[in-house]
């Protein structure tokens, strides 16, 4: 049995402005994400999507939320600090078939940039994210922006997210 107190019509509150803050964010016009690198943007906490057009078709790749959204999309731009460029790392793996070998000692992100042929895939690949559609919005509240990553990322059946 729920406790009655529980405060469920809280949580359906945020997610009516989830639901609100999504439709906002699907909205945005997307500009290339290096040249919101290159603008001189309003920063700020919130929810960002990376996406591209395929057959006059946008595809979106993934969502993420930061803090500082302008200082993320840096580092998921970043050839030099491949340690924090997770979108890149999970398309480079994708595109070379290169995996891990999970429970190993070789299975960290640090081994795969040992290897030449992921090195080289993996520049290819920031070079392309810079070229991707962006787009963000500001979410200050921590669980709005929380659920709202989560709810985008389902709804828009984004390949690279894995909340699991």
């Amino acid at each position: 049995m729920i406790s009655p107190n529980l405060n469920i019509t809280n949580f359906e509150e945020k997610m009516e402005r989830v639901k609100d803050y999504f439709n906002t964010l699907v909205k945005v016009k997307p500009e290339q994400s290096a040249q919101v690198l290159n603008g001189n943007q309003k920063n700020g906490s919130g929810v960002y999507i990376f996406s591209e057009i395929m057959n006059d078709t946008e595809r979106f790749l993934y969502v993420g939320q930061a803090e500082s959204v302008f200082a993320r999309l840096a580092e998921h731009c970043a050839i030099k600090n491949h340690q924090k460029a997770n979108f890149a790392y999970m398309l480079t793996v994708k595109s070379t078939g290169l995996k891990p070998i999970p429970y190993s000692p070789n299975s960290t992100k640090e081994s795969m940039f040992r290897d030449d042929r992921f090195v080289t895939e993996f520049n290819k690949i920031i070079a392309r994210i810079k070229l991707m559609n962006y787009r963000w919005i500001e979410v200050n509240d921590k669980l709005e922006k929380n659920l709202l990553e989560i709810y985008a990322a389902v709804i828009l059946e984004t390949e690279f997210n894995d909340f699991a």
